[in-house]
């Protein structure tokens, strides 16, 4: 209880700053400032979109479960780091009209019936958490650099999530379309086995094996179109009655492991034509605290 003492003695001050704050903190909507510096709990900032209130409760609970805040030598201006995310990729070719009435506008549906499914092992903040979704690749006309022009990304019709902060933080802030479920992901050095467990029902399946050899042309070719971290991510959320398009691009990207193998999967209720390409990797990236560009009313 010691620690969490501390935790709202921190947050609690008109003049705060986050335990162990080596990074200074800009002020926000939590108007967090700099003050004393405590070394029990190693968390260097608030996830945004926290007002202070949340953000006491947020700390105090991963206090109490002892699940650590070991997350250092990150500044509030560089995003959300994730780190050595564990993370298998299947993409799968679907009925082209399936696709077409899953990808809201002003999004453009891919005409190949096109999509990916993937599950895995998600790391920041010092804690662990298990995801899993259903992604498409689409398009989008959106200015850049002073002209209209066509950019790729992709859409995500399912996101699970078992980890309640998590969850909402992807919802109130990106836009995810993101659900509590019981997301399972077991991994050993003959195969990655997962599973989506929601309302007490399985609703999506994984088994990925490693196939140890080098990656075909066609799979380079489809990985193309399926990159989940280094592409833009186009999501919806409201407020009000306020409609808003967020374009979200991960950054800082770097792959530690990837490999490609062989895969089954029983994605979502969603059809399987023909898996195209199977991949497991261990990546790191930054998540930017907010969407990198924000369209009201589409």
């Amino acid at each position: 209880m010691a620690q969490i003492t501390k935790a709202f003695i921190i947050i609690s001050s008109s003049d705060s700053y986050p335990a162990g704050g080596k990074t200074k903190m800009e002020p926000n909507s939590c108007n967090l400032k700099k003050s004393t510096v405590y070394s029990s709990l190693q968390c260097q900032r608030p996830p945004h979109g926290i007002c202070r209130r949340d953000f006491i409760v947020w700390l105090a609970k991963v206090a109490f479960l002892g699940q650590g805040m070991a997350h250092t030598g990150c500044s509030v201006n560089e995003g959300h780091s994730l780190v050595a995310n564990s993370i298998v990729r299947v993409a799968f070719q679907t009925d082209k009209e399936i696709v077409h009435n899953i990808v809201p506008a002003p999004l453009k549906a891919n005409d190949g019936g096109l999509m990916y499914a993937f599950i895995g092992r998600f790391n920041t903040y010092g804690f662990m958490y298990h995801q899993a979704g259903l992604g498409v690749p689409v398009s989008c006309e959106l200015r850049e650099s002073g002209s209209l022009q066509m950019v790729n990304g992709s859409y995500f019709d399912k996101w699970y999530d078992n980890n309640q902060q998590s969850q909402s933080l992807g919802k109130k802030v990106w836009g995810y379309p993101k659900q509590w479920a019981e997301v399972i992901y077991n991994e050993s050095k003959r195969s990655i086995d997962g599973a989506v467990m929601h309302d007490g029902k399985q609703i999506a399946e994984f088994n990925f094996v490693p196939s140890g050899k080098e990656a075909s042309q066609r799979m380079h070719q489809h990985e193309r179109h399926f990159n989940f971290i280094g592409q833009r991510h186009f999501n919806f959320k409201e407020r009000g009655k306020d409609r808003f398009l967020t374009v979200t691009r991960w950054t800082n990207v770097k792959e530690r492991e990837h490999t490609f193998g062989e895969a089954k999967v029983q994605p979502f209720g969603i059809d399987v034509r023909k898996v195209l390409s199977a991949t497991h990797t261990v990546t790191d990236w930054v998540v930017p605290d907010q969407p990198n560009l924000t369209i009201r009313n589409l």
